[in-house]
This record gives structure tokens, C-alpha cells and sequence, in this order.
């Protein structure tokens, strides 16, 4: 994600996933406020007890805190 001073995914991209689903969720959320893609998207189940959406909520919300 890059947010030059901004709380505003401009990109996203992800490492593994299904390719389907993270080029959706990545074309979804792009230029949504990070508090709005969290609330979306944590806690979203897929394998292991997290999902490609949960995983972009919680880099959001490592992000929000850096």
C-alpha cells in the first residue's frame, strides 16, 4: 500500500492468495479510507483462521499505527 500522507489506499497488491480473489479485493478497496477497508475486512475467514481481506486489514491497521 502507499499513502503518501493519506489514509487513502492509492495501490495494493498481495503476496499469494488466490489470484482471483486478491486482484478483487485489491481493485475493491483502492482509493476507500483504510478505517473503511478495516471495518470491511478484518476479521474475514478463509484457511488458518485469517483471509487475504483480513490480511490487508491488519497491514492497514500496522500501517495506521506507524
Amino acid at each position: 500500500m502507499s499513502r503518501p500522507n493519506s489514509s487513502i489506499p492509492r495501490t495494493c497488491s498481495f503476496e499469494g492468495g488466490c489470484p482471483g480473489n486478491t486482484q478483487g479485493v485489491a481493485a475493491l478497496v483502492r482509493g476507500m479510507k483504510a478505517e473503511e477497508v478495516i471495518a470491511r475486512c478484518q476479521g474475514i475467514q478463509c484457511r488458518n483462521g485469517t483471509s487475504c481481506p483480513d490480511q490487508l486489514a491488519r497491514a492497514l491497521r500496522t500501517a495506521r499505527e506507524a
